[in-house]
């Protein structure tokens, strides 16, 4: 199908534009020793996302991951014809195939165009999920927007990709404990996004040995004083003090996780303004100025990235004051009479 006006522009071409040219992070990181972690991320995931509305689709798609990891533990390559087999599980379908028609998504703002020969480059893109000479985290990010952007199903992408990255990650024998955080609208155009993908899965691998050496749960101490911050129920010094007192792979972890929050609470680019405001920047400061233009999400992603220590302790200062406005707005839309949120409960505490 050709671009017309009125229609979407091709988001698979696209990505397969930038998908070369995406500058893939470094990652110092080693994968968790073995043993399974204490939380299975995956399975927590798709329970969060479809358990209450949808307990069959829920039971299928979980079948579907226990054949995934199955598949990954005899180390078989990935294929079209192995996510078909457990697609057909996803969908309890018979019959499982490469989508025959262009595919549209996010409301029909994106639209994956299909050729001759578009099943045969998703194939040669899958068996790049192997590449010898790129990490584990990006091989991973990129396999999961390949899928993202192929749209190879008629249906059931997004739990397809999800399936996906379980399937590279447990081939290599790792296993998360956490995949929230990497739940947030991804864009086709956006090289600086995927590499932020492998950045935040570099972290979430490093954390799972983190946490199995510490002997740290998924809720911990960084989770409450987090939220505590938010709510004002700890001064935004003792907070400094704490985050400059991690080193720099903790801060990276802390603010990925903060901009994973504030996308949750549902923060808006009407909120610049104010939460610049509340966490004392001047609009010229770097973080600041990101706020204030382009798409929320993209914007709240490129602020958690930040890497000069001043840098990164302004954006600290500045996605807590998100996070405070956006989950303020959420309490009281949603949570007023009661919730499940258990950081909604610390001030009862």
């Amino acid at each position: 199908m050709t671009f017309r006006p009125g229609q979407p522009k091709d988001s698979l071409a696209d990505w397969l534009r930038i998908r070369t040219k995406v500058s893939w992070p470094s990652w110092c990181g080693a994968h968790p020793d073995s043993g399974a972690p204490a939380s299975d991320g995956f399975r927590n995931f798709f329970m969060a996302m479809r358990g209450g509305r949808d307990s069959e689709g829920t039971a299928r798609v979980l079948t579907a991951l226990g054949l995934a990891l199955a598949d990954a533990e005899q180390d078989r390559p990935l294929t079209f014809a192995l996510m078909a087999k457990w697609q057909r599980t996803v969908l309890g379908h018979e019959l499982v195939g490469f989508r025959t028609t262009p595919a549209f998504a996010k409301g029909g703002r994106e639209r994956y165009g299909l050729a001759p020969d578009t099943r045969a480059v998703f194939e040669r893109c899958l068996s790049e999920s192997t590449q010898p000479d790129l990490l584990l985290p990006s091989r991973a990010a990129r396999t999961y927007l390949d899928i993202l952007f192929f749209h190879p199903f008629e249906d059931g992408n997004a739990r397809a990709a999800m399936l996906a990255l379980a399937f590279v990650l447990a081939r290599e024998g790792v296993l998360l404990d956490q995949v929230r955080p990497l739940q947030t609208t991804r864009w086709a155009d956006d090289a600086e996004g995927a590499a932020d993908l492998a950045v935040l899965l570099g972290i979430l691998i490093t954390a799972v040995e983190r946490r199995r050496c510490y002997g740290m749960g998924v809720m911990n101490e960084r989770d409450v004083l987090l939220n505590e911050l938010a709510q004002g129920l700890r001064p935004m010094s003792e907070g400094i003090e704490w985050f400059d007192g991690l080193d720099q792979e903790e801060q990276s972890e802390v603010l990925l996780f903060l901009r994973h929050h504030c996308v949750q609470a549902r923060a808006v680019a009407e909120d610049a303004s104010e939460s610049i405001r509340r966490a004392g920047l001047r609009p010229t400061h770097t973080p600041a100025v990101l706020i204030s233009r382009g798409r929320i999400d993209e914007q709240l992603g490129k602020i958690a990235s930040l890497t000069p220590p001043d840098e990164r302790r302004k954006a600290f200062r500045l996605l807590i004051a998100v996070l405070t406005i956006a989950d303020a707005r959420r309490r009281e839309r949603f949570c007023s009479d009661s919730c499940s949120h258990w950081w909604h409960r610390l001030s009862i505490a």
